[in-house]
Formats: C-alpha cells, structure tokens, sequence
C-alpha cells in the first residue's frame, strides 16, 4: 500500500536541547531500538466477529482513525469502535468487507479501495457511495491502492492498469499499462506521487514505473539480474519518499530499494543474517517516512525497521515476548502517523499497536534477556554518578556501569568463587567517598569498597565476633559528612561511620534507655543538608542526627502540634533551594519541614497524589520538585505546590518507583528507576505545545439508547459530529452524549449525562 507524499504534520513539538547522555541512551543496544507501544484493544464484539490483518490505516478532517482490514471497516475515537460491514440490500453501504486502502484526499474527502470497488465516505449520513458509474455490486472492480496529486487527481490502481479521477469527481478515465505491447495488461499494486508530482506505480511482474498524465506515457524500470544498480525486484507493492527527496520501493520477498533524487541507479537491501544493520526480512509491505525524516519499514516477519544513515543500515523494533509494551507481532502489515506524530502499525493476523509520540520525552531501560548488554534486571533499586561521569546502576540482580560510547551496560555480578566480586547481587545504595572510591551496599552481603584500577571488590561483612565490624550486611544507605566522612544506614545493625585509619566501622545504635540514641536500628534513607546535619528515616520515624557531636535529636510522634511529626516510616528525603526538607513517607504523603520555625506541613491528600507512598525526590534546575509515588511521578512548583502527574501512558517505563532509585546529573538528566526499568528525561523536553485541541461528540444517547439518523421520533437528522443544534420535546428529557478530543491517546475518551 503506498500514498501521495505528505507535507509534515501539525505534530507535538519539543524544546529542543543538546542532551549528550539522552542521545547516547538512545543508541542503547546492538541495532534494536526501545520503543513503547501500546495495544488497541477491540471491544468485545469485535473481537468476536474478527477484522483480521490490517490493510489500511487512516485519519480523517475530524481527527476519527480509521482501520481497514481483510474483514471489514473500522472507525475509532479512541474509546469506542463503529463498524461497517457490507450488506448487499444497502446501496449506501460497502460493497465488500475487504478494505485495501485508504485514503483523504485535498478537500478532506475520505476514500475507501475495496476488493469490490472504491467508496467515498459521506460524513453527514454516515454511510457510503460507490464511485465506479456504470458498475453494479455484481461486477468486480478490485481497487488495489490509491494516491493524490497536487491538482487533487485521484489515482487509483486496478488490476489491468491504474485510473483517475478529477478534482471534480465527474468521470474516470481508465489507462492500461502494458510493456512491449504485449496483450496482457499489467497489474498494478501500488501507486505513489511524489514531491515532484510524479505519479510511481509498483507493478506485478514489470518493476516500477512512472506516469505522465499529460502525454499519458509510462516509463519502466525493471530489474536486471545481471546489473545489480537495477530495481531489486520486478513485484514492487510499496512505494514511498523520504525528506531527502530519495524514493524507496519495497518488493514482496525481494527486499528494499532506494533511487537517490537524480540518479538512474538504485541501491538495493536485502537481509544478510552476517549483518546486524541489513533489513530485517525481504518481505516489505510498507514504507512510511514521518515527520521526523524517519523512515519506517513495515516487514513480513522481521519486525519494524528503521533506516539508519549513519550506517545505511537499519536499527529494529520486534516484538519481545517479556515485554507487553513492545510490538505484540513482527508481522508488520501497514504504517501510518496520525496530525499528533504518532506511530500507528497495524498487523497481521490482527490488531493495531499505537506508539505515543509523547513518549519520546522518556527514555527507557528495562533487562533484555536476549541482550547481554542490557540492564541485569528490571528492578533499578539505586543510582550514582561518578566524578568519572560513569552512571552505577544497582538492580535487584546486580550493578550495572553505562557505557556512554557504546550504549551498552557493563555487569558487575555476585561470584562466589571469587574473592574480588561481589559477594551479593541485590544493590541498596551506591556512594563515592572523598577518594573518589566507590561503595556498593547490598542485601546480605554487607558493602563492598571497589577500586577503579583492578575492578576488584571488597567485601565488609557483619561479623559477629568482631565489634569493628559493620554491625548489619544489609546496607540500605550512605551518605558522606561535610568532614568526607562514610556513614552507612543499615537494616537492625542502626548507623555506621567508616574509620578511613582503622579500616573498621563504629556503630550507633538504638538504646531504649537513652532518649538521645537513635529512634530505630532500622534505617531505610539518609540525606546530608547544607547544616551539616544528616537526616535520618527509619521504621521509628525521624531523626536528625550531629556528626560532630554524635547526638540524636528524634522527632515527637503527634498529630497536633506542627512541631512535632506523625509518622513513623520515612522513605526518602530532599533539600530544596531554600534550605526546607522535604520527607517521604510510606503511606502517609510527604512532609515538608521549615527550618526557620521547625515546623511540619503535611501533604497527604489521596485525592491530589497519585499514591501516599512517596519514594523519592528531586529538584531540577528549573527549581520544580519531582516526586516519585508507586503510582508514577508528580512534578511539584514549590511556591505554589501545583502538581502535574505523569505516568505509564505518558511514557515512563512503569508506575511503580522505588525507594531513593532517583538522581538529577550535572547536565540535568532526571533518572527514576523502578520494578519495571529506569526512565531518563531532562525537564526541558516536557514543554509541550498548548494549543486547543477539537472536540468532539462522537455518540448522542436517549434514556441511555443510540439515537440512530432518521429513525422514528429521532432528533437527529444526520452525523451528531456534524450536528451544531438538536431541537428536542419533552420526551427526551434524559439524553447523553459521548466526546473525545482529537489528539488524545486510545481509552480516553468521555461523556456527560443530563
């Protein structure tokens, strides 16, 4: 299936910023893109009837999507799916249930090529005529593609050559193709206009070929097997261009194409299993070219491929079968972006994935089992940066160091037999000491003190007949005084200070008789502010502790007075610009804490957050406040405490984030990890574009019934879309109508009742 060429769309536009780190994540893995998809999900009926493979994808004036498909026509609002199907007693419907293409033409007119003969849609009725004059139902008239030239000519190809209709829709005027005169006419399986309006048709058996409708002559290229500059294949079904003005054709088994503008040669691809970069299959069914310049390849069962010209190759999205977000099959079928510059891909047998532009703002990370230089494991438990720039990732099974100049992830994993690695694979907490030495706390196995120049690790364990010992191997937090001392909260062991000249660790522990001991040996969170002092969160509630006095002030337990703080499990902590401490709690909201009247205010209302359980913070360099909850993130303004919630639908790897798995970079990257992987964005890039987007009412209910156009007592005299007044009587005193607004992702659509 191919089209005329398409001006760039009205699409979601980003603030655009040099960010080294996101590009170098971007180029995550050995030619496999990560890319989030969501699946369309039919609603009950349909998927008991059955559309299967997708055809077709389109999008009309009014912003519906409309899928073709082998069984029948569909339109979609992004909640609800209309279908329509062929009835041989209806003149106004569909003559077949077999969609080929689709296509709006430049009055915003859309057509339908079927297997039987070509529809135009008529929005007021909501039904359909047939534009074949002289031809009944009982005759086939197979329409196999259609185009549009700048003149609004519509193309259509046939299976004995191509036809055109004029902008004014009056007649068709019908052309055979042959070659060397030969009787048999050829078929013609794909027709395209470019940006020169040239007409392109991909034909079965003669290659690819040009039309000019003012001398009405055909100009062929065929492929020769000798000349390997030649097309790659005589049975061309795809047809596109790129930004560059280069045209790509796709052959069914035979591979790709691409004639530079110019040029007379083609450079042909094909799918070289030695290759990482070649196609991935040389079935091609489709080729689309985005806004972006991207050009996007729709193969047989190689997945979705993406032209790479740094490599002239192509990097690819499958499907991954631990993954529910990726593609849900590598049998690509058609492709199509919608005016928002969103991705939608339809499959075969069946379904339709729809990739969120809006999405990209988030760069995402989860284990690849079939990818070693993938994270570890999809559970991100801790972060930390390196004065060396490295980025540690500690997972639930093992640590990971990104590799910035290949993309890829070094893993650091627990060996039992070998004295210099780790000695546990889940990692709590990640700290550099005042050495530049990096120190890895873990569940179980105490810390580990790495050293850069051998990549040996070595291992402090709790030792139960040595008092120098770390008192817990469960090290949950560090934190560095303004001395560059090392402290360590752990699990029932309290706090720990390193002595650098000992290599010993001193405890602090909890003591029942001392109101001046820490609260609770069980320490989840630390944080140093800018007094020196080290908050602490723990299973008994707060603390704050003097490392140069080595006092404890603990927290009062209370619910009435501000100065006192009512919670008792802190899970992380944030000192915002203004010198306020910003607590998290497990089931009870956030805290901030104002050091000039040592007072608390509470945030907790379940109806503003997302989630109580609050794992996280981070201030950007905006000086907005992100907030992590196992319900996604909230992006909090101080001065005001507005709050913008962003979730799984809006691209993040997952909703549910863990304890302190969070970090801001020099540059200003934001890094959330969580259950499911870690998202990576820079604040400036969340700058979306306002502009008010249509809605529109897409169903009108009485007493909860569809009203249907033209039935009996019916208010509706054509398409409620269309309809800018209804003149009901007292009879429709209970009515309804169902809206979306175009642009918005599939499942959010709503409705009113009066």
């Amino acid at each position: 299936m191919t089209r005329a060429a398409q001006g760039k769309p009205n699409t979601l536009r980003l603030v655009l910023r040099a960010l080294v780190t996101l590009l170098a994540f971007s180029c995550l893995s050995s030619y496999g893109l990560e890319m989030r998809f969501d699946r369309v999900q039919l609603d009950e009926s349909l998927r008991d009837q059955g559309v299967g493979a997708i055809k077709a994808i389109t999008q009309d004036k009014i912003g519906f999507i409309w899928i073709g498909a082998e069984y029948g026509l569909v339109r979609y609002d992004g909640k609800q799916f209309t279908r329509y199907v062929a009835n041989p007693g209806d003149p106004n419907a569909l003559f077949s249930n077999y969609i080929n293409d689709m296509l709006v033409d430049r009055d915003g007119r859309l057509w339908i090529a079927t297997d039987k003969a070509l529809h135009a849609y008529d929005p007021r009725n909501d039904n359909f005529t047939a534009y074949l004059p002289g031809r009944t139902r009982d005759h086939n008239h197979r329409v196999a593609a259609l185009a549009v030239d700048q003149q609004n000519n519509l193309i259509l190809a046939l299976d004995s050559g191509i036809a055109v209709i004029p902008p004014q829709r009056d007649r068709i005027d019908n052309f055979t193709v042959r070659q060397f005169q030969r009787d048999d006419p050829v078929s013609v399986q794909a027709v395209f206009v470019d940006r020169d309006n040239t007409i392109w048709l991909g034909t079965k058996g003669a290659g690819t070929a040009t039309f000019d409708l003012q001398t009405q002559e055909f100009r062929f290229f065929r492929r020769h097997r000798d000349d390997l500059s030649t097309i790659i294949s005589d049975n061309i079904i795809a047809i596109n261009q790129d930004l560059q003005g280069n045209l790509w054709f796709g052959a069914y088994s035979g591979g790709l194409s691409r004639l530079e503008q110019g040029a007379t040669s083609f450079k042909n691809y094909r799918y070289n299993p030695a290759d990482p970069t070649s196609i991935s299959d040389n079935a091609i069914w489709d080729i689309y070219t985005d806004s972006k310049g991207n050009v996007w390849v729709a193969t047989d069962h190689g997945g979705l491929a993406r032209y790479n010209s740094k490599t002239d190759g192509f990097d690819y999205i499958r499907h991954q079968a631990y993954n529910p977000n990726s593609l849900s099959s590598n049998q690509i079928r058609v492709l199509y972006e919608d005016l928002q510059g969103n991705l939608w891909v339809g499959l075969f047998p069946n379904g339709v994935n729809y990739y969120n532009r809006a999405g990209e703002q988030f760069v995402n990370f989860r284990h690849q089992p079939d990818n070693p230089g993938s994270l570890s494991h999809s559970a991100v438990l801790s972060f930390f940066q390196d004065r060396h720039g490295t980025l540690w990732v500690g997972t639930e099974d093992g640590l990971n160091a990104f590799d910035h100049h290949h993309g890829l992830f070094r893993r650091y994993m627990r060996d039992a037999n070998n004295p210099h690695a780790l000695q546990a694979n889940p990692i709590l907490s990640i700290h550099e000491d005042r050495h530049g030495t990096l120190w890895v706390g873990t569940w179980s196995g105490g810390v580990h003190r790495f050293d850069h120049s051998t990549g040996h690790f070595k291992q402090y364990s709790f030792q139960e007949k040595n008092a120098a010992s770390i008192s817990s191997n469960i090290v949950w937090s560090m934190v560095t005084d303004q001395r560059g001392r090392l402290w360590l909260g752990t699990e029932g062991g309290g706090l720990n200070l390193y002595d650098e000249e000992t290599d010993s660790f001193r405890h602090f522990k909890h003591n029942p008789g001392d109101s001046q001991s820490i609260n609770s040996d069980f320490i989840w969170t630390m944080m140093t502010d800018r007094q020196g002092y080290i908050w602490i969160g723990t299973t008994g509630g707060l603390a704050r502790f003097d490392p140069e006095t080595a006092q404890f002030e603990n927290f009062a337990y209370g619910t009435e007075d501000p100065r006192t703080f009512p919670s008792e499990r802190v899970r992380s902590f944030l000192e915002d610009d203004k010198g306020r401490i910003w607590i998290g709690t497990q089931d009870d909201g956030f805290y901030i804490f104002a050091p000039e009247s040592a007072t608390f205010t509470h945030y907790g209302d379940k109806n503003a957050l997302p989630a109580l359980y609050i794992t996280g913070f981070v201030q950007d360099h905006s000086g907005a406040v992100w907030a992590s909850t196992t319900n996604g993130l909230i992006q909090i303004q101080p001065d005001t405490m507005a709050m913008t919630l962003y979730n799984k639908s809006h691209g993040l790897v997952g909703n549910n984030f863990n304890r302190e798995a969070n970090f801001i970079s020099t540059d200003g990257t934001i890094y959330f990890g969580g259950t499911d992987g870690f998202s990576a964005f820079h604040p400036d890039n969340l700058q979306r574009e306002t502009r008010l987007l249509p809605m529109i009412i897409t169903n009108f209910r009485i007493f909860n019934q569809p009203v249907h156009i033209g039935a009996d007592n019916s208010p509706l005299k054509g398409a409620i879309w269309l309809t800018r007044e209804l003149t009901l009587d007292h009879t429709h005193n209970m009515f309804s109508f169902e809206f979306f607004r175009a642009g918005i992702p599939p499942g959010a659509a709503s409705g009113i009742c009066l």
